[in-house]
């Protein structure tokens, strides 16, 4: 694992966009007994508590003492887990209903550390970090096409990691940490729960920060290549976080979401008694948050142009979200659902995309490259 001092220089005030000073003794922050130092803009005075030296950089500072004030954490989630159980009655007409009312709701992170929490309940051993666990869930993993085929896609891309500094935004539980780490990459983490960042940390990651992926708090092109895994269709829309990769990355940026119109989406077409028997067929959990909307691949596309970045690669996943170890009516109807996808690509659980900002685009035109790179 790397010092956190690697890092300091290359972050910036999610305000101002300036500098910030070396940690001190909590000052705006001093109360917070899991705060152990801050950080403090040296243009707008703006402070940033540091958790286990990971930076807490939210422009909402209501964010940033939920994560840090224990009772304020607790009672949220517990709403939050409610909300989680009702939603599971929900069909797809009604999610999309409940996901408009909440819109303008700063409750997106009550839903992910629920979502957080429920997954460290499911499986403990995973928790732990034991490393034979992680390899049994990557290989079990069905999730686009498997997580080990994502990682063999950003090799190709990218044949020499080793020294790379790569971002990984909307980290989770990032199954592929040891698998760059191995590869010699530099591996610097980013999510808005802070307990996956201190897990992750525990697993060696070389640097974790905690905020939005729609303001990152990094200096221009400091990044060789970034991940982006299942991470967008949570953030709407979800230009502002595809600015900020570009921003921060030289090189290429690594993308995969899920379809909106994959054939594995049906389940959500059905009334609520139906729906509830035809997604137990599917490994994956359609009881989604409102701020979950799988995204429309044309759409994407389209704002990728639009923000004169360039599509480098493009493709389906032909795959399915049930596990390649499923037996019975789940196996066949998994290879029925690779076969149809094989057929129609459109209709296939996610797709994925490599994208990168030429050097004559105005976006990258218009960075400062104020920060130190790496």
């Amino acid at each position: 694992m790397d010092a956190w001092e690697d890092y300091f220089e290359i972050l910036r005030c999610v305000h101002c966009g300036g500098h910030l000073r070396a940690p001190q003794s909590p000052d705006q922050y001093r109360g917070f007994p899991r705060v152990n130092r801050e950080v403090t803009c040296t243009s707008c005075g703006k402070g940033y508590p540091l958790v286990e030296n990971i930076p807490v950089m939210f422009i909402d500072e209501n964010r940033t003492k939920l994560l840090l004030d224990a009772s304020a954490y607790d009672s949220r989630l517990l709403t939050a887990r409610n909300k989680v159980k009702s939603l599971a009655h929900l069909t797809g007409d009604a999610l999309e209903q409940f996901a408009e009312e909440c819109a303008a709701s700063p409750d997106a992170l009550s839903w992910e550390m629920a979502f957080w929490e429920i997954w460290k309940q499911s499986d403990p051993a995973l928790v732990e970090g034991r490393p034979e666990k992680i390899r049994q869930q990557l290989e079990q993993d069905s999730t686009a096409g498997g997580r080990g085929k994502f990682f063999d896609l950003v090799q190709r891309s990218c044949p020499d990691l080793s020294g790379k500094h790569l971002l990984n935004i909307g980290a989770g539980r990032d199954l592929l940490l040891e698998l760059f780490l191995s590869a010699g990459c530099h591996v610097i983490e980013q999510d808005i729960v802070l307990e996956s960042l201190l897990y992750l940390k525990r697993r060696g990651a070389s640097f974790c920060i905690c905020g939005d992926a729609r303001k990152l708090p990094f200096q221009d092109e400091v990044f060789q290549l970034a991940v982006c895994f299942e991470v967008l269709h949570h953030i709407w829309p979800i230009e502002d976080p595809l600015k900020e990769l570009l921003r921060t990355t030289s090189g290429h940026v690594h993308v995969v979401e899920p379809n909106r119109f994959a054939l594995t989406r049906l389940p959500l077409c059905f009334p609520g008694p139906l729906k509830r028997r035809l997604k137990k067929l599917y490994s994956g959990d359609y009881s989604h948050s409102p701020y979950e909307t799988p995204i429309d691949p044309g759409y994407f596309k389209d704002i990728v142009r639009k923000s004169h970045v360039e599509i480098v690669e493009f493709y389906y996943t032909r795959s399915s979200w049930i596990s390649s170890q499923a037996k019975g009516m789940r196996a066949i109807l998994r290879e029925l659902n690779i076969l149809l996808a094989l057929l129609f690509p459109v209709l296939s659980s996610h797709f994925m995309g490599i994208i990168q900002r030429p050097s004559n685009s105005p976006l990258r035109a218009a960075s400062t490259h104020s920060g130190q790179r790496f």
